[in-house]
This record gives structure tokens, C-alpha cells and sequence, in this order.
């Protein structure tokens, strides 16, 4: 073992950490030191040994004091288990328990564990190294005797030994053929060379002892071999961390991005050939020597067919030729509502092409910097993607509801995006957030849905830390803006209040 051939006869001179998952040794013989490095994160449990390591002025902590100046006196490894120990002159040692996600490093004291690195791992002060030892039967006799219960047996040898042999011929090849094979791998593993090397599917590095067929480096000495892989794989692991979590945010920028196309696409299709105003109109006009002033409904004829009567609700304080003016103001406002919402559908189709461009730059990225300035550029165009409409927008039971992002905010949102139908809401007698709910035909507004907008115009309020709040609802209709007034402000009629808790 290398490390036989360096550390006895050296000196522990400092043993650290600087973060909950890494451990550094230092060892010196009086003319130079050597460093160790063991990194127990669950996602790279390895160990290295770097030429040089500077330690941090602050967030650093001592371990292990007991050995503080005391000579190495051997290294050696636990037979078929992930395990070192490093042994010392006093009959103390420091156990690596190399375990993955229970990896582990332990002070022992005659063989016996009195201090833990991971101190949260309690059942390790309950272990002794010898019980970790296994005694495998390596003969041509054992691997007959086990035929077709080889991976269970041979416990020690694990996925890239076996993906090994598969490559090598495995699964065609009869029980003689599989001995030679197998032995071969015995002999390769006694002794080694070291190779890295990427995972096609995760685009991963792996440390093998055997030869692979997309090998990215090759070593003959252990220590240089696990330096230079944990060098390159903290590298590729910061690196995959961070293009699946942009790919996460991308992803769900797609899915917002799809869910408001499709909201808007929707509400298009229910009011694009929705005429009703205007028919009404034109019915009322084509008919005001038939009609007496005072009435709340009238049936007539209908253009397109004579035989079809059309019936026509009115407010009975206007008169005929009023109420026909209201249903061309709404028809008009039906056209604006129609336009602004394929602008908007145009604009969201532009953003899901852009999304597509940048999730398949993600996919073929192999770099932090690349991802970095990806996700830049994405963060930058859902910005400006949000601040294009003066509100947030939820979805509840199925109809949408906006919140104003300021005061400036709730008057644009008024004016360009509301229909006479939707509901308004807010807080009462208090700065907030006009709520809106949008209306669906035929439809009246669900309480539950009504309750929860109530919620959201509390709590985007001067009110949201009130354990109850007071909330003015009413059709659009009946909320005006006058000339003049300060933005927010507005004249609300033929309110009615609903008690909420403020929830966002």
C-alpha cells in the first residue's frame, strides 16, 4: 500500500475541519508534510491527498487532539471492506469507515471507539473494526459451487466489476468460459492500474480499477489516481448540481409559461365568438317601436331565424335605446378584451420558443459558466416576462384571479384588463391590492373561490397581520376611476363585505 511506504514514522501535526462533511489531516516527518483529505458528503465519500492546503482563518475547528504530535506507526486496510485505519505509536488509530451515506471516521483506543467525526452516527461507538472483516473464497471450487449466485456471494465486487464482465462477454459465456473471465478480473484487480472515466447516461465520473472503454485518465499510483478524480469530480458534481437545478427553474418556467397560454387561450375561445352584446344591440334598436320604457326583460325575433325568440334581460331605469348603448359598450369592451389577449397570447407563444431555445443550450451545456449565463438569461427574460402585466396571477378552482403589483399597477390593470363582468376586490378602508376575479359565462362566482381572492386582497394589504379583515367585493362595473384622483384610488358602488383571515 502507498500509503505505507509514506506516513509511517510521521507525525500528525493538525487534524481540522472547515465544513461538516470534510476532514483534513496533516502529517510531517521533519522535513516536509503530507496532507489527507476525507470527504464524507453522501453524494463523494473519497479520500485525496493534495501537494498543499491553506486553512481558513475562520470556520475552522480542531479534531481529534488526542493524536496531536504522535507517530504513525503503520497503515493498513480491513480485508474486503471500505476501510482504512491509520495506526499510531500510543495503540490509539483513526478508523475511515468509508460507508457512503454512513460513512464515518472513528478515534479508537485499544481497538475501541471513543470519538466520532460524524458525531450524529451514535451506533458507531458500538463498532470494532475486526467485525467488518469477511473472508471470501476466491477457488475455481467456491465459483462452482455458487453458480448463478455470483453478485450475492461476492459481495465486494460491486456494479462497475460486474458491468466489466457483462462488456467482456458475461451473460453468452458458459461456466468454464465465466472462470476464465472472472479470474482474469481477480488478476487485474491484485494488481491495478487507475483509471476515470465518464458515465455515458449521467455524464458522471467513476473511478475504476479496471479498463474502460471511455477512459479519461489513467494512473499507476493510488494516491495521485483518487487526487485527481476527486479534483475532477467535485468539479462535475458542482457542475450537475447546478444544471439540474437550472433545468428544475426552467422547467417550471416552461410550465407557468404553458398554464398562462393556456388560460389565455381559453378565455379567447369562450369570448371570440361570443356576439351576444352586440345582437342584443341591434335587436333593441331594430325593435324600440315595440318596446315600452320600464322594462327589466323583452323577447324578440331574431334576425337569423324568425321563428327563434331572443330573450333579452334590461335595466328597467334605462330606457330602450339606453340599454341598447350599454350592450354596444360592452361589445366594444369584448373587442378591446380580444385584442389585448392575443397581444398577450403572441407575447407568451415568443417566451415558450425562447424557454425551448434555452432548455436545449442547458442540455448541451458543460460548464458552470454556461449554465450561470444561461440561467442568467432566463431569470432576465422572466422578469421582464412578469413585469409586462401589472399583476400576479393565481389560479384558483379553475378561474384566474390577478393582484395588482402596486398602486400605479391596479389602475393599468383596471383600465386595459378587466371586463365589466369580473369581480373586483379589496381590503376595506386600508392601502392594498385591487383583486380581481375573472368571470366566466354563464358561471356565478364559486364562494370558495370567492373566500380565497378575499384572502389574497387581505393579506397584499395594510391589513395582512390582522387576525380578521373586512373585504369590499362587487361586479367590475361598479368601481370607476375619476379624473384627477391619486393612483389606486377609486369610487366603488353596491359593495358587499366579507370577513377573511389575510392569507397569501
Amino acid at each position: 500500500m502507498e500509503l505505507n511506504e509514506t506516513l509511517p514514522g510521521c507525525r500528525l501535526v493538525s487534524a481540522f475541519s472547515q465544513n461538516k462533511d470534510e476532514l483534513i489531516l496533516e502529517f510531517n516527518d521533519g522535513r516536509k508534510s503530507t496532507f489527507m483529505k476525507a470527504s464524507l458528503a453522501p453524494e463523494l465519500t473519497c479520500l485525496s491527498f493534495p501537494e498543499s492546503f491553506a486553512r481558513a482563518r475562520k470556520n475552522s475547528v480542531d479534531l481529534f487532539s488526542p493524536l496531536l504530535l504522535t507517530k504513525v506507526s503503520a497503515v493498513e486496510t480491513i480485508t474486503q471492506d471500505r476501510s482504512l485505519i491509520i495506526r499510531f505509536d500510543d495503540d490509539r488509530a483513526l478508523w475511515f469507515k468509508m460507508h457512503g451515506n454512513r460513512s464515518n471516521i472513528l478515534l479508537l483506543d485499544k481497538q475501541r471507539p471513543v470519538d466520532l467525526f460524524r458525531k450524529q452516527l451514535t451506533e458507531d461507538l458500538t463498532h470494532e473494526p475486526t467485525a467488518f472483516a469477511r473472508t471470501i473464497d476466491w477457488s475455481e471450487t467456491c465459483f462452482r459451487r455458487n453458480e448463478g449466485n455470483w453478485k450475492k456471494y461476492y459481495v465486494t465486487l460491486n456494479a462497475p466489476v460486474w458491468n466489466y464482465l457483462e462488456q467482456e462477454g458475461w451473460s453468452q459465456a458458459n461456466v468454464d468460459q465465466k472462470w476464465k473471465l472472472f479470474r482474469h478480473v481477480l488478476e487485474l484487480l491484485q494488481s491495478p492500474s487507475f483509471f476515470i472515466h465518464e458515465d455515458a447516461s449521467t455524464r458522471e465520473l467513476e473511478f475504476s480499477l479496471l479498463p474502460v472503454r471511455h477512459e479519461v485518465m489513467r494512473f499507476e499510483k493510488p494516491a495521485s489516481a483518487v487526487t485527481a478524480f476527486y479534483q475532477q469530480a467535485i468539479v462535475r458534481l458542482a457542475f450537475n448540481r447546478a444544471r439540474k437545478s437550472a433545468l428544475h427553474q426552467h422547467n417550471a418556467s416552461v410550465s407557468n409559461a404553458q398554464a398562462q397560454l393556456d388560460r389565455i387561450t381559453a378565455r379567447l375561445k369562450e369570448i371570440t365568438h361570443d356576439h351576444h352584446f352586440q345582437q342584443w344591440g341591434d335587436l333593441v334598436m331594430a325593435n324600440l317601436h315595440r318596446m315600452d320604457a320600464g322594462l327589466s326583460r323583452v323577447t324578440l325575433p331574431s334576425f337569423d331565424d324568425p321563428d327563434r325568440e331572443v330573450e333579452i334581460p334590461l335595466k328597467k331605469e334605462l330606457s330602450p335605446q339606453r340599454n341598447a348603448e350599454v350592450f354596444y359598450r360592452k361589445a366594444k369592451n369584448r373587442q378591446i378584451e380580444i385584442q389585448k389577449l392575443s397581444e398577450q397570447r403572441r407575447q407568451v407563444e415568443e417566451r415558450i420558443v425562447q424557454l425551448s431555445l434555452i432548455g436545449q443550450e442547458l442540455e448541451r451545456a458543460t460548464n458552470l459558466q454556461q449554465i450561470n449565463r444561461l440561467t442568467e438569461t432566463q431569470h432576465t427574460k422572466d422578469d421582464k416576462a412578469k413585469r409586462a402585466l401589472p399583476f400576479h396571477e393565481f389560479v384558483i378552482d379553475g378561474y384566474t384571479v390577478w393582484v395588482g403589483r402596486n398602486a400605479a399597477a391596479n389602475d393599468q390593470m383596471l383600465a386595459e384588463f378587466t371586463a365589466k363582468e369580473d369581480l373586483w376586490l379589496h381590503a376595506r378602508d386600508v392601502a392594498g391590492s385591487h383583486v380581481i376575479i375573472k368571470h366566466k359565462a354563464g358561471q356565478a362566482f364559486p364562494k370558495p373561490v370567492l373566500e380565497r381572492a378575499a384572502q389574497l386582497a387581505a393579506h397584499y394589504s395594510k391589513r395582512k397581520t390582522d387576525s380578521l379583515c373586512p373585504v369590499s367585493y362587487t361586479p367590475r362595473k361598479f368601481v370607476r376611476k375619476r379624473k384627477g384622483d391619486p393612483p389606486g384610488l377609486v369610487v366603488v358602488e353596491k359593495e358587499r363585505v366579507i370577513l377573511v383571515e389575510p392569507r397569501g
